[in-house]
C-alpha cells in the first residue's frame, strides 16, 4: 500500500530522517528555553506520523480517552485543547492528507450534515451579536471541533467489526471510570490530579491541581459523597455510565454468542457501572434507566412480564438503600435539594430567547450574562460561576437562538429515524443488539443533556458519532446486500 505514491515502509524512513534532520537544531535549541514545547514539537509529529499510518489505531485510541483524557487542558490565546482534543486535532489534520494524498475514501452520507452545518453556522453568526464576540468566537471553534470529530468517528468507524471494538474500547473506558470512581469514593483522593498547560506570550507553565469529593444533601438529612471520575462531574459520569450500561444490557439480552471471558468481562463492567450510578446520585439517571431498560425488553421482544420483573428489582434495589430514596423523593419537591436552581436557570434561558431570538446572546455566553440571583417559587440560588443552563435544548436557544435550537431538534429527530430505520435493517442477533444499544444510549444521552448539558463533551459526540457509524454501515451493507460480517 502506497501513500502519495510512495510505498508505506520507504514513506515512514524517509520522513523520519526528514523530520529529524530538520529539527535537530531548533529542538536543541529549545531544550535550552523551553524543555516542554521542545517535547511537544516532538511528541506531536511523531503521533501525527502515526496517525497517517495507523488511523484505526489512533482513532480508538481518541474513541477510549473521550470520558477519560478530561483531566489535562492545554490552555492556547484563544482555544482549550483536552488531551482527547489535542490527539483529535493530530487525527484530523492526518485524515486531511491522506484525502489530499487521494485515499481518501467516498463520503456517503444520510444528510445528518444538513441541520449539523445549520447548528455551526448559527454559532458564528452569533459571534457578531454577542457582548462578549472573544468568548463566543473560542466556543464556536469549539463547536466546530466537536461536529468534525462526530464526523471523523462516524466516516473512520466503517464496518462492523471496526465498531465492536470501538464499542468494547468506550466499555473497557467505562471500567476504568468505575474503578476510579471508586477509588475516589472509598479513599477521599482523585487518582489523578487536575493539569492546566499553559501556552501564550507568558511561555510554559503548568498546574496541578487535585480536587475533592462533592456531597450530596437529601430531604433525609444524609449528606453522601457523589462518585465522579477522571475530573467529570457526577452527572457527566451518569450520563456516560447509562450510556455504556444499555449498551452492555442490549449486548448481553440479545442472544449473540459471544466467549466466555467476554461475556464475564461485560457482566463485571455491568456490575460495576451500575453500582457507580447509584454513587453518583444523579436523578435524572436513576430515573431513565428503568424506563429505557423497560423499553429495551419490549424492543428485543420479550415478554411484558419479564420486562416488569427487571422494573420491579429495580425499584427494591432504589427502595433498600435509603440515601438514594431520599434522593429521588426530592425529584417531586420543586424547593428541594437542586431543584429551585434549575427550574431558576431555565426560566432565566427562556427570558433570555425571548429577549434575543434571532441571534441569542452569543454562543457560550450564558455563564457571564447571568449573574445575579435566579428564584423559583420564592426560593434564591446564586448563579454565578454557573457553567450552563442544565438543558442543551434551552442552552442553544438562549445562546443562539431559533435557528440553532431548530437545527437541534431537527439533528436529534434526524438520528432516532435513523437509528430506527437500521435497526430494522439488522438481520442477526449480534448486530441487533448493536444497533439497539446505540439506539437506547443515544435517548439516554439526550435525556440527561435535559438536566445538564454534555452537549460541550467529547464523551457525547463520540456516542452520537458511534451510532452514526452504525446508521451508514447497516445502509451501506443494504447496499451492497452484505448480512453478516464477523465481529
Amino acid at each position: 500500500m502506497s501513500v502519495f505514491g510512495v510505498k508505506r515502509a520507504g514513506l515512514r524512513s524517509t520522513l523520519l530522517i526528514l523530520a529529524a534532520v530538520a529539527l535537530a537544531p531548533l529542538l536543541g535549541l529549545l531544550s535550552v528555553l523551553s524543555p516542554g514545547l521542545a517535547a511537544a514539537l516532538v511528541v506531536v509529529p511523531l503521533v501525527g506520523l502515526f496517525a497517517l499510518m495507523y488511523t484505526d489505531a489512533m482513532v480508538l485510541l481518541a474513541i477510549g480517552l473521550a470520558p477519560l483524557g478530561n483531566g489535562f487542558v492545554v490552555h492556547l490565546a484563544t482555544l482549550d485543547l483536552r488531551l482527547v482534543q489535542v490527539l483529535w486535532v493530530v487525527i484530523i489534520a492526518a485524515l486531511a492528507l491522506r484525502s489530499l494524498g487521494g485515499r481518501g475514501q467516498p463520503i456517503q452520507d444520510r444528510g445528518a450534515w444538513k441541520p449539523l452545518l445549520l447548528l455551526v453556522v448559527v454559532a458564528f453568526a452569533s459571534v457578531l451579536a454577542s457582548s462578549y464576540p472573544q468568548l463566543s468566537l473560542k466556543e464556536a471553534i469549539q463547536l466546530t471541533y466537536l461536529v468534525v470529530s462526530f464526523y471523523v468517528v462516524a466516516f473512520t468507524v466503517r464496518d462492523r467489526k471496526l465498531l465492536r471494538r470501538a464499542v468494547d474500547v468506550l466499555i473497557a473506558a467505562a471500567a476504568l471510570v468505575v474503578l476510579f470512581g471508586l477509588v475516589k469514593v472509598l479513599t477521599g483522593v482523585s487518582p489523578i490530579p487536575y493539569v492546566d498547560v499553559y501556552l501564550g506570550g507568558g511561555g510554559l507553565s503548568i498546574q496541578v491541581t487535585a480536587t475533592e469529593l462533592v456531597f450530596s444533601p437529601t430531604t433525609a438529612g444524609l449528606d453522601v459523597p457523589r462518585l465522579d471520575a477522571f475530573h467529570m462531574s457526577s452527572v457527566v459520569i451518569a450520563a456516560f455510565l447509562s450510556q455504556v450500561a444499555l449498551m452492555l444490557v442490549s449486548l448481553l439480552t440479545s442472544g449473540e454468542e459471544m466467549s466466555p471471558a467476554r461475556r464475564a468481562f461485560y457482566w463485571l463492567v455491568l456490575a460495576g457501572a451500575s453500582i457507580a450510578l447509584v454513587l453518583t446520585f444523579s436523578r435524572m439517571a436513576l430515573l431513565i434507566l428503568p424506563l429505557l431498560l423497560f423499553g429495551l425488553f419490549i424492543l428485543q421482544g420479550r415478554r411484558f412480564g419479564v420486562a416488569v420483573l427487571a422494573l420491579s428489582a429495580y425499584l427494591v434495589a432504589v427502595l433498600a438503600y435509603p440515601p438514594l430514596l431520599a434522593r429521588l423523593q426530592d425529584t417531586f419537591d420543586p424547593t428541594a435539594s437542586t431543584n429551585p436552581g434549575h427550574f431558576g436557570l431555565w426560566l432565566e434561558a427562556v427570558k433570555l430567547f425571548l429577549r434575543r431570538p434571532l441571534l441569542g446572546t452569543g454562543v457560550g455566553t450564558f455563564p457571564v450574562t447571568v449573574t445575579h440571583y435566579v428564584s423559583f417559587m420564592g426560593v434564591q440560588t446564586w448563579a454565578t460561576g454557573v457553567q450552563d443552563v442544565h438543558n442543551m435544548f434551552l442552552k442553544v436557544a438562549a445562546e443562539m437562538g431559533a435557528a440553532a435550537l431548530a437545527a437541534l431538534v431537527w439533528f436529534v429527530g434526524k438520528m432516532l429515524r435513523e437509528l430506527l430505520g437500521a435497526r430494522l435493517l439488522a438481520s442477526t442477533a449480534r448486530w441487533r443488539g448493536v444497533l439497539l444499544g446505540l439506539l437506547l444510549a443515544f435517548c439516554a444521552g439526550v435525556l440527561m443533556n435535559l438536566t445538564t448539558n454534555i452537549f460541550g463533551k467529547d464523551m457525547n459526540w463520540t456516542m452520537w458519532g458511534l451510532a452514526y457509524a452504525a446508521v451508514l454501515i447497516a445502509w451501506r451493507e443494504a447496499a451492497d446486500g452484505v448480512h453478516e460480517q464477523p465481529a
